[in-house]
């Protein structure tokens, strides 16, 4: 299948940017080598969350430090996080929700006024 026919040449378009060829070129190629490395990342900690489904990032990273090593991959902490922010892998925080209620109080040991009774008085239902 031909690819379409551009309307402008690379090199006319650098020209107007104020970059040259090989720079336009090194963009892409390190655009193309960005994306694939972010998917062998991803890949990773995907197989990593199955055994540990609560590891933070950092630890995450300290974890998959040598298998980053051995492909050759650098990244930054604070890349790594932004990685994982931006595909929803990051571990959500549990809120600590304190349980204030005093499960024992009178409240639950009085019973409920009969709907039946009219109160006239103040404490008249209770006696």
């Amino acid at each position: 299948m031909r690819q379409e026919q551009r309307l402008y040449r690379i090199d006319a378009l650098c020209r107007l940017f104020g970059k040259s060829r090989q720079a336009y070129y090194e963009r892409s190629r390190s655009v193309a080598t960005a994306s694939v490395e972010e998917d062998i990342i991803l890949t990773l900690v995907r197989e990593v969350r199955k055994d540990f489904p609560r590891m933070g990032a950092r630890k995450l990273l300290i974890y998959l430090q040598p298998q980053f090593e051995a492909r050759q991959i650098h990244i930054g902490r604070d890349a790594f996080i932004e990685l994982l922010y931006r595909n929803f892998i990051l571990v959500r925080r549990y809120r600590n929700r304190r349980k204030t209620t005093f499960s024992q109080s009178l409240d639950a040991q009085v019973p409920k006024p009969d709907s039946r009774i009219h109160a006239n008085v103040p404490e008249q239902a209770m006696g």
